[in-house]
């Protein structure tokens, strides 16, 4: 009987040992398991319009970045300002034109807004960076960009001045 066991026992062991999971194959493993990253998730960023919403993907082209969907929606970003949006539940295509002093906001052709802009001010805010502008229009207002710690843009905040939308209408751009 005692040989038996013995047998018995090794018999186990050696069981045991073919059936170890080697540490490459438990990382195989472990990451089908887990949810793969979205290739594109360093592109996507939210847009607020008003009541619109919308998820948009940035693609960089020299000297601008548009923002864009499937659905025809696009914002472009000359790195300072909101240049122009097509889209975004509008039927008119709105630009703006000018940085520091008069800017001009227009729907298709026709000017419907201007705001005298301040100089970009530069602000530190914790771990991130603010450059905020000062414009009145209609209202007083403040574009905001806001940079994390790693020097990339997370937030764009820019008001258009469209008394149809309501002078504190702004577009804001959210990296996700």
């Amino acid at each position: 009987m005692l040989v038996f066991s013995r047998w018995l026992i090794c018999l186990s062991l050696v069981g045991l040992a073919s059936c170890t999971v080697q540490s490459g194959q438990f990382g195989l493993f472990t990451s089908a398991l887990k949810p793969q990253q979205d290739a594109l998730d360093m592109y996507r960023w939210r847009l607020e319009f008003g009541r619109y919403q919308t998820d948009l993907l940035a693609v960089t082209v020299p000297g601008e970045t548009l923002f864009t969907n499937s659905e025809g929606d696009l914002v472009v970003f000359d790195g300072w300002m909101v240049t122009e949006v097509r889209g975004l539940g509008q039927p008119s295509v709105i630009s703006v034109q000018g940085r520091v002093g008069e800017r001009l906001t227009r729907k298709d052709s026709r000017r419907v807004g201007s705001q005298a802009c301040q100089e970009w001010r530069l602000m530190q805010e914790g771990s991130h960076v603010i450059h905020e502008q000062y414009c009145v229009g209609i209202e007083r207002f403040e574009n905001r960009i806001i940079v994390d710690s790693s020097g990339s843009i997370i937030k764009i905040e820019q008001y258009l001045g469209l008394n149809e939308l309501g002078t504190r209408t702004a577009i804001i751009l959210t990296k996700l």
